[in-house]
């Protein structure tokens, strides 16, 4: 991942944490291949996830910016 990404990833993770949430991500792996990530919403406080499998993409920045798309839409 790029300087770049690691800095986007890093903007979005502190904005789902403006709004009390932390990120955490999950692979989805077919026979050991990565196929997708998975970003999960936790608890800040504990880490518990409290909305599992809320963005999806192809690297973690894509399943965060999928996270984020769909937490403004909701919300």
């Amino acid at each position: 991942m790029s300087t770049d990404d690691n800095s986007e990833l890093q903007a979005i993770a502190d904005w789902f944490a403006e709004r009390g949430f932390g990120v955490r991500f999950t692979r989805d792996e077919d026979e050991g291949e990565i196929q997708f990530f998975w970003a999960d919403l936790t608890r800040r406080s504990s880490e518990e996830v409290v909305a599992p499998m809320f963005g999806r993409g192809a690297t973690e920045l894509a399943a965060a910016r999928r996270a984020r798309e769909r937490y403004e839409v909701e919300q």
